[in-house]
């Protein structure tokens, strides 16, 4: 009895958990409430809230009034916003009023160490979880330095801007050397991937050590958005429905 009492205790510890963030890059600017409401309700953990500017990249989506009306509207869901935009740590500022889950900034698309320091600083003191984000060609080594900063990372496996492309192979790579940032530095840390996820890559994510999978059109464009949630959240293993 006492064997299977432990056999059991371990199983529950080498069980992943595994989590869904259906992200709002497919959706058109007028249709994000319902679209996120619709996702709150069928079990996705998280809103990947993808900001862009037409600035830092081509596309434009939305700005921190969604980010509030998002709040108002839902303010249970966790919304993580991912900020693909430029100006620093002003921009960045704009959003913290908001509350959300977590701002993820993107490493890469800052100008001086000073301010992306100062951005770090500024979303920790509003006690809003700090997300770093890493375009693919861009060193995991580089934020190595700030990861008591740092409550995610998100990985980053397309370029950013642009929704539909196939994520690059090579950046489950980069998956596996931020679980060892996790594993030896900072047991918390959450692991996101964002890039060309669908229930046929799913799995090997997860296995690379991600805690998160982020999904635009997998799930939006899915005859059952219900299901790929769950699915994802099995690994991209079928279920039964």
């Amino acid at each position: 009895m006492e064997n299977e009492t432990k056999d059991k205790d371990m199983n529950k510890v080498e069980e992943k958990i595994k989590l869904v963030s259906p992200s709002t890059e497919p959706v058109d600017k007028a249709d994000v409430i319902d679209y996120a409401s619709e996702l709150m309700q069928i079990g996705a953990d998280f809103l990947h809230c993808d900001v862009m500017d037409g600035v830092a990249v081509p596309k434009q989506t939305y700005n921190e009034k969604m980010i509030f009306l998002l709040k108002r509207k839902l303010p249970k869901f966790k919304l993580d916003v991912h900020l693909m935009t430029a100006g620093g740590s002003s921009t960045v500022k704009r959003y913290l009023r908001a509350k959300p889950y977590a701002i993820t900034i993107q490493y890469d698309y800052f100008e001086d160490e000073k301010d992306f320091i100062k951005a770090l600083k500024m979303i920790q003191k509003a006690k809003i979880k700090v997300g770093v984000s890493l375009s693919p060609n861009v060193p995991l080594s580089y934020i190595a330095p700030y990861i008591s900063y740092i409550d995610l990372i998100l990985i980053m496996g397309v370029k950013p801007g642009l929704g539909g492309q196939k994520m690059i192979e090579s950046t489950l790579e980069k998956i596996k050397e931020a679980k060892h940032l996790k594993d030896t530095l900072k047991n918390s840390l959450l692991i996101s991937f964002d890039g060309g996820v669908n229930l046929k890559n799913a799995s090997s994510i997860y296995e690379a050590g991600a805690d998160i999978v982020v999904s635009g059109s997998a799930i939006h464009d899915s005859f059952d958005r219900s299901y790929a949630i769950r699915a994802l959240k099995a690994g991209g293993e079928p279920i039964v429905i």
